[in-house]
Parts: structure tokens; C-alpha cells; sequence
């Protein structure tokens, strides 16, 4: 038998006990729950205007984080996606690859469920002509033997008619120091930083195979490098670059290079923020690192040190040094007895 007193706490924590399992369902359970609806896709290719094909589809059920839904190969440019769970009030992130780029979508389950969706992609292309690199922010950080370098670039697709810019091997290059390691290159469109190969050519170049939609495009490059003082940091790329900047931690790195100013804007606390000139396709604009430290030079004690006097006295030769000798007063003085004693032996003569 429960007491009455006790009853009420057990009641209690038996409902905490179920809220911490419910809040605690994966998300794709609950969207398990939905009703399984046949959703109605069509494609159409934006540059032609005419509809196209996609190679995968994908939908993510977002909540507290995303679950995938549904992962297909669709066939033609209208088709249905079967069976998928939908709650009209849901978040959902639609994805289709079209010649290899991504293209994503955020849309709620209502949107799917009352329409045919249409959705948008375009002609893929390896032409650069429309294509610049508008604002790039270097970042440049030693940390004792490390040199840490991290490129955030904007990189704005104006071509015309609208096509993405993507070739798998290259679609641009960067200058980039040799040694580098530790490459992590991601692009922003999607809910994710999505990575891409970047690949280290020869001595001092990266070839970049990410894809540029139409628009802007947001791209991020880390890697780390062994300090040495002196070191060359190589800017630029064969896309030209409109607007550049560097910030540089430690505030003592010195960062050398012709045409170098220190840049405007906010300042960030253990950070120098420089800038340069616009960059033409092909340019080479290198940035030479030396350390600003002052060099400490051997420890003196100048509590024993000799006076400057005393060190002039003592880099004076001594008598020894000089073969000995008499002082001057002491040999004027046997001279004057020497002849006392010859004039005293003639008088006596």
C-alpha cells in the first residue's frame, strides 16, 4: 500500500523519469511518427530554363539535430519521392547533386506536402571568365615553433549566362607556402561547412576543386606551417583578388612586403591588421616573416664589474711589462750623489 505521503513524490518523479525519455527520442523517431506521404519533385535546369535530371536526392528532418529521412537515386526530371514522413509544422533540408554540386533548400513540411516542389540547379562549367576573388582575410599566428595560416575568402560567380564553376581536378588556384600540412578546406552554402579537395602543387600553389555557384561563395582554407624567421607567406592566385587584408598575432611578427600598409578597420586585441593592393590574376605578392622579438644579448653583472677608470688602469702596461726600471726621481737622484762623490774625490786630488 502507498502512503499518501510518499505517493505524490513518486508520482512526480515518475514523470520526470518519462519527460527525460521523451525529450530524449531521436528526433528521426519522431519523425518516424509522421504519416508516410509521396512527395512531388521537379527540376529544372536554370541556366536553360528547360528541365534536367538530378543524380541523388536527400531530406534531413531537422530538430534539435539533423536525421536523414530519405537518400535516392530519382529517375527523370519530375519524379515522387515514396513514402516520406512529413509533419506539416517540421523543418526539413532538401538536397539534389546535379553534375556533381550540391544544391540544398530549407523548406517546412507543409510547403512539400501541398505542391509539386520545384527546384533549381544549373549548367556546371571550368570557365573563370565573371569569377574574382572580392575579399580574402589572411590570418597569420605564430605559436613557438608553429606558424598557424588561415585563408577566408568571398568568392563572387558573375558569369553570364548563370552557371557553376566547378572542375573535380581544379577550379582555381591559390599561392600557397610549401611545407604547409594539416589542409582542411571547407566552402559554406549548405547547413554545414562542406570540405573539397585542395591539393598542394609544386612548390608554392594549391588547386582548389570546389564548386562556385552563382552568387557568392564562402570559402575557408587552414593549415600549419614549421616557423622559421624569415619564411615567405606567397599571395595570390590566378583568379584576381579586389581586397585583401592580414591579421598577424603576436603584435611583434613583423610582416615585410612592398606596398604594405597598416589596414583600417576595428582593431583586434593581439592582433596587427595590415593591408595591400589589389591583386591581378597571376600576381605573386609574398609576405616575409621575420620575428620582432628583441634578441637578448650574454647576461652581465654589472654589480662586479669594473669601473670604466678601472678598466682603462688596468689595460695600462706595468713596469714589468715595460722590462723594469728605476722611476725618473730615483735616477736624477744617484745621478746628483754620483757626482757629489767625483767632485769630492778631485778636490781631494
Amino acid at each position: 500500500m502507498i502512503s499518501t505521503k510518499t505517493a505524490p513524490v513518486r508520482v512526480s518523479v515518475l514523470a520526470l523519469l518519462l519527460a527525460m525519455a521523451f525529450f530524449s527520442l531521436p528526433a528521426a523517431a519522431q519523425s518516424q511518427d509522421a504519416d508516410p506521404v509521396d512527395l512531388k519533385f521537379e527540376v529544372i535546369n536554370a541556366t536553360t530554363g528547360q528541365p534536367t535530371s538530378v543524380e541523388r536526392m536527400t531530406i534531413e528532418y531537422v530538430r534539435t539535430r539533423r536525421n536523414g529521412i530519405l537518400d535516392f537515386e530519382p529517375s527523370g526530371s519530375s519524379f515522387v519521392a515514396p513514402g516520406v514522413p512529413i509533419k506539416d509544422v517540421g523543418k526539413y533540408i532538401v538536397a539534389v547533386w546535379h553534375e556533381g554540386v550540391p544544391y540544398w533548400w530549407s523548406m517546412r513540411g507543409q510547403q512539400l506536402m501541398s505542391q509539386t516542389t520545384t527546384l533549381h540547379v544549373f549548367d556546371t562549367t571550368d570557365n573563370l571568365a565573371g569569377v574574382s576573388i572580392t575579399g580574402l582575410n589572411l590570418v597569420i599566428r605564430r605559436q613557438e615553433t608553429l606558424l598557424h595560416l588561415e585563408y577566408m575568402m568571398q568568392v563572387e560567380n558573375t558569369a553570364t549566362p548563370q552557371k557553376t564553376i566547378f572542375d573535380g581536378t581544379a577550379t582555381f588556384e591559390m599561392n600557397f607556402p610549401a611545407g604547409a600540412s594539416n589542409i582542411d578546406a571547407t566552402y559554406r552554402r549548405g547547413p554545414d561547412p562542406t570540405p573539397f579537395s585542395a591539393v598542394t602543387r609544386g612548390s608554392s600553389q594549391i588547386s582548389l576543386a570546389v564548386p562556385l555557384t552563382p552568387g557568392s561563395n564562402h570559402i575557408r582554407i587552414a593549415a600549419v606551417l614549421p616557423w622559421q624567421d624569415g619564411m615567405e607567406i606567397p599571395l595570390g592566385s590566378n583568379l584576381p583578388i579586389d581586397d585583401w587584408s592580414a591579421l598577424v598575432s603576436p603584435e611583434w611578427l613583423e610582416v615585410r612586403a612592398m606596398e604594405l600598409e597598416s589596414g583600417e578597420g576595428a582593431d583586434l586585441a593581439g592582433f596587427t591588421r595590415l593591408s595591400g593592393p589589389a591583386l591581378e590574376s597571376g600576381r605573386d605578392f609574398p609576405l616575409r616573416l621575420h620575428s620582432g622579438e628583441v634578441e637578448a644579448g650574454p647576461a652581465e653583472d654589472l654589480f662586479t664589474q669594473d669601473s670604466p677608470a678601472e678598466a682603462d688602469a688596468a689595460k695600462e702596461p706595468s713596469d714589468k711589462e715595460n722590462g723594469g726600471g728605476l722611476p725618473l726621481p730615483f735616477m736624477f737622484g744617484g745621478f746628483f750623489i754620483i757626482i757629489l762623490v767625483v767632485a769630492a774625490v778631485l778636490k781631494r786630488k
